[in-house]
C-alpha cells in the first residue's frame, strides 16, 4: 500500500498514512485529532529491479569483456592483439 504525506490544516503538522489507493482522501492528525487533513503532494521513490534497464545493464562503466583468445608463444611477437597473455610472456 502506499504512503500518503498530509498537513494538518490547524495545527501545521506534517505526517505519513498509508492508506490503499482507491482509498478516499482523508487522515486524522495525530497531534492535535483534528479532521481536517490535506494530502500532499510529494516526490515518491521508483526503483527500476531486475535486468534490461538503464541502471543496470546499459550504465556501467566498463562492459565486461569476454576473454580473448591467446596467440600460442611462438606467435607472440607478432601478435596485434595487445590484451594477448601471451605476447606481455615475450
Amino acid at each position: 500500500m502506499p504512503t500518503y504525506t498530509y498537513r494538518c490544516r490547524k495545527c501545521d503538522t506534517v505526517f505519513e498514512e498509508v492508506q490503499r489507493i482507491t482509498a478516499e482522501p482523508g487522515a486524522i492528525c495525530a497531534n492535535c485529532g483534528d479532521e481536517d487533513c490535506v494530502r500532499q503532494i510529494t516526490g515518491g521513490t521508483f526503483h527500476l529491479k531486475g535486468n534490461g534497464w538503464h541502471a543496470s545493464d546499459y550504465n556501467r562503466d566498463a562492459a565486461p569483456v569476454e576473454e580473448a583468445a591467446t596467440c600460442p608463444p611462438e606467435a607472440a611477437a607478432s601478435c596485434a592483439n595487445t590484451t594477448c597473455p601471451a605476447r606481455a610472456e615475450v
